[in-house]
């Protein structure tokens, strides 16, 4: 009799076991599979699908069934601990954290937008700067320090006590539909209560500020409004099942990247950015930062001007590696602009909080 290993049925052996001869019994017993002892598995792996296509897909951390939750506590920190910030990263976004920030070259073309001695009611309390065409110009500073201010007053948002914004050739009265008009864009700090419309579409979220040409007069196709969407989806990209899915559904990286894309639909020259990369995914960052480069040079083949971005971030690396200039808000009051390669995070945070 030859039975296969892989075959082996143990329920079906133990039964006829005492009607084999010894020699045999001998035999059977060197092929019997050894007992394997249970054991959980965790895997740690990237939620958002990042890592497929890669060569590894995560963690395999085996946990004997025994383990206390406080050993299998241990297992998890030893199996993280042998992986560093940097090769966690490089595994999430496909690429060296040298390569997370691209650094390609920005042309500064002329003023698009100017603040004059801009103030608040109660913030901020004086900035003034200029904002290039092809340019990514960063404000730094602490939370409360004025900043998210300072683009709601440059947006229309909170009235202005004293000072000026210039747009080109326009200055005065601002509101969100005069600067829609005059091709700003803003991405604010909260995308669910203030920057998007989680209980419609991704295609409505988009092409909320511009309507014009989705439908005769004032109705809107649905054919159109997809065909409208669907490019800004696949080029972002924005995960997702279609133009239809509502946007409540989508993870916070994609509903960041919906945001962006009713600006680029709008094709807005000037585009204030709140925060664009808090509370998302390490691959979702990395295309945002991709995205805002892109912008900044511009693409001459397909005839896309250079944009000029106003980015507010609290995280000091990304202004560093993202931006061409950097200026510093604290306590209300904006400091001088500086090239981003007089700066480090040390002199950064030294002028947030007023050392310098």
């Amino acid at each position: 009799m030859i039975l296969q290993r892989n075959e082996l049925d143990i329920r079906v052996v133990s039964r006829i076991m005492d009607d084999i001869q010894v020699e045999m019994k001998n035999l059977v017993e060197e092929e019997r599979p050894p007992p394997v002892k249970k054991q959980w598995c965790i895997l740690i792996s990237d939620p958002q699908g990042n890592l497929q296509g890669k060569d590894h897909t995560g963690w395999v951390i085996q946990i004997p069934e025994e383990d206390s939750p406080a050993t299998v506590q241990e297992r998890i920190i030893k199996a993280a601990s042998e992986a560093s910030k940097e090769e966690i990263i490089a595994l999430m976004v496909g690429r060296d954290v040298d390569d997370l920030y691209p650094r390609n070259e920005h042309v500064p073309g002329p003023v698009l937008l100017e603040t004059e001695n801009v103030c608040g009611y109660a913030k901020p309390g004086s900035s003034s700067f200029e904002l290039r065409e092809g340019e990514v110009f960063g404000i730094a500073g602490l939370v409360g320090a004025g900043r998210t201010e300072l683009l709601e007053s440059i947006f229309g948002l909170e009235p202005i006590a004293q000072g000026k914004v210039k747009v080109g050739a326009y200055s005065g009265l601002q509101t969100p539909a005069l600067c829609w008009e005059r091709s700003i864009g803003m991405v604010s700090e909260d995308r669910k209560t203030q920057g998007l419309a989680l209980g419609l579409s991704i295609a409505d979220n988009i092409t909320l500020p511009k309507l014009e040409g989705l439908g005769p007069g004032r109705l809107v196709m649905p054919s159109k409004l997809r065909a409208v969407c669907d490019p800004w989806i696949k080029e972002i990209p924005i995960k997702c099942q279609s133009a239809d899915q509502s946007t409540s559904d989508l993870s916070g990286g994609n509903q960041q990247k919906v945001a962006i894309a009713r600006l680029l639909h709008a094709n807005v020259d000037i585009l204030l950015l709140d925060e664009p990369t808090r509370g998302i995914d390490v691959g979702s960052k990395a295309q945002i930062y991709r995205l805002i480069d892109s912008l900044a040079r511009g693409d001459e083949a397909s005839g896309r001007k250079p944009k000029a971005i106003l980015l507010v971030s609290s995280y000091l690396p990304e202004l560093l590696g993202t931006c061409d200039r950097i200026a510093v808000m604290c306590r209300g009051k904006l400091s001088e602009a500086r090239p981003v390669s007089e700066w480090n995070e040390h002199e950064l945070m030294a002028a947030a909080i007023g050392e310098i």
